[in-house]
């Protein structure tokens, strides 16, 4: 387990009082009717998701000066958008641990979860305040927000939200029901979020593809393939159900290597592979090398792969050192079919 990873689970029982002012709007579950439809706000739910935060990590009761509150408040409100730590923490780990254990409510002994220390640090001498900071920063970063994108203003309300749990305000529903409807908010979130990507790429996809028209190097086929010949070989060229010994370079639009043979040619059967390379291979022939422009529909599509977003034109750079029949060549590797 990373030093960060220790830290997280352990510093996140620290967490305090920011702001008096938390704009927390003051409600009582009880007053709400059984059956009742509640809806809420984005601003509320925001609200809501720092307040079950401070809740699921049992983080009210840890006592904190007014002056280091403010510190505390800067350092979350960067963590909890991603931004660089205030210090090098894995190296007051030590110092970390012994706050979270003496600031904890009545005395109370940190959770026997938590993890053991790095086995090889170097360690830093921190004041209380700087402590303090990189304590909030931790608590901040460990709620794992920035994937979602908000901006500035919503990731305060996320904020005052868990300011309002640690102060003991009531949350504007039960906690099953809140719990319920953060969760729908933060799913409608990451589509919102994979929409906006979707839309990034097919905009790129389509300013790429347009410049390509442009270049007179570059060959287009009926299917939406482009290729490039980089350098010509000798010989008779490979067939669609052959097999091929190449090396190659595979990137995203963005010019982001996400394979390529780093340990020696591969042999690839190109009736396994992806369609735009069983329709580009044959272009050349030994000792050749050509560029691919493959666009999604001839890739992985929408269903992209762990290293590959959905509906990404895949860029790759191959040569092409000999091919033959399933006998001649083995050891099929290189890009799966979609």
């Amino acid at each position: 387990m990373s030093a960060m990873k220790c830290l997280s689970a352990c510093f996140a029982a620290l967490f305090m009082t920011l702001s008096a002012g938390s704009g927390w709007a003051e409600a009582n579950p009880a007053t709400n009717a059984p059956g009742a439809t509640v809806t809420l706000s984005p601003h509320e739910l925001r609200l809501s998701w720092g307040w079950l935060y401070a809740h699921d990590k049992q983080l009210v009761g840890t006592t904190l000066s007014t002056a280091e509150l403010a510190l505390f408040q800067k350092g979350f409100f960067n963590g909890v958008q991603n931004l660089p730590a205030p210090y090098d923490i894995p190296k007051a780990y030590d110092q970390l641990l012994e706050l979270a254990q003496s600031r904890r409510p009545n005395g109370a002994a940190p959770p026997t979860s938590a993890p053991a220390a790095p086995a090889a640090r170097t360690f830093l001498n921190l004041t209380t305040n700087q402590l303090v900071e990189a304590w909030g920063w931790t608590a901040g970063h460990d709620l794992h927000a920035d994937k979602f994108k908000l901006n500035q203003a919503e990731y305060q309300e996320i904020t005052q939200g868990a300011v309002a749990a640690i102060q003991g305000k009531p949350p504007v529903l039960a906690v099953p029901e809140l719990s319920a409807a953060v969760e729908q908010y933060q799913s409608d979130l990451n589509i919102r979020v994979v929409l906006a990507e979707a839309r990034k790429r097919q905009s790129e996809n389509q300013q790429l593809f347009a410049s390509l028209k442009k270049n007179t190097n570059v060959c287009q086929l009926a299917s939406g393939l482009c290729y490039q010949i980089l350098r010509q070989g000798h010989g008779p060229h490979p067939t669609p159900n052959q097999r091929v010994r190449v090396s190659y370079i595979g990137r995203l639009v963005s010019g982001k290597i996400f394979e390529q043979t780093l340990s020696g040619p591969v042999d690839v059967d190109l009736t396994k592979v992806m369609r735009g390379w069983s329709e580009g291979l044959p272009f050349i022939n030994p000792g050749g090398k050509l560029r691919l422009y493959i666009p999604p529909e001839l890739a992985y599509g929408r269903n992209g792969t762990p290293t590959i977003p959905p509906d990404s034109t895949l860029i790759f750079d191959i040569d092409l050192l000999a091919y033959g029949d399933a006998e001649e060549l083995s050891h099929p590797t290189g890009p799966a079919a979609n």
